[in-house]
């Protein structure tokens, strides 16, 4: 009964969101809640991911108008690099992300917390933003 109750529940939440005009959204620790979930998520604007491995750029980059982006607590390296839409990202604790956020020069605010290996090679890019906010990235050195 536990199995079929975890399918329920997994389907459950593709099918609510497929038939919603969601525009913001807040998830955490949903293990259910996979790329499939909230790749139909078209009208979606604002979205906060924590803790919730099942979700990757593969689906964010289908929503055409995401423009923020708060990601908490990702263990893996999450490549922002195709959310060229986004104005406002928001990264907290994350071990190497650094590398893909010099892509995303539509950015008019960052903040980044605890991200590893941030330099200012990651940043000058970024040429539209009017707000930088960094802090504890242990390694973030001046190059």
């Amino acid at each position: 009964r536990r199995r079929h109750t975890r399918f329920a529940l997994a389907r459950g939440l593709g099918d609510v969101y497929k038939r919603q005009n969601l525009t913001r959204l807040e998830i955490a620790g949903c293990k259910y809640v996979t790329d499939a979930s909230i790749r139909h998520l078209t009208k979606m604007t604002r979205i906060l991911i924590s803790n919730v491995r099942q979700i990757t750029c593969n689906s964010l980059r289908h929503l055409p108008n995401l423009t923020r982006l708060t990601a908490l607590h990702f263990e893996y390296n999450f490549d922002f690099s195709k959310l060229t839409n986004l104005r406002t990202l928001k990264i907290i604790y994350n071990t190497d992300t650094a590398s893909s956020i010099r892509y995303l020069t539509n950015l008019t605010s960052l903040s980044l917390f605890s991200v590893l290996n941030i330099t200012e090679d990651h940043i000058r890019p970024l040429t539209n933003l009017r707000k930088l906010n960094i802090k504890y990235c242990n390694k973030h050195q001046r190059r």
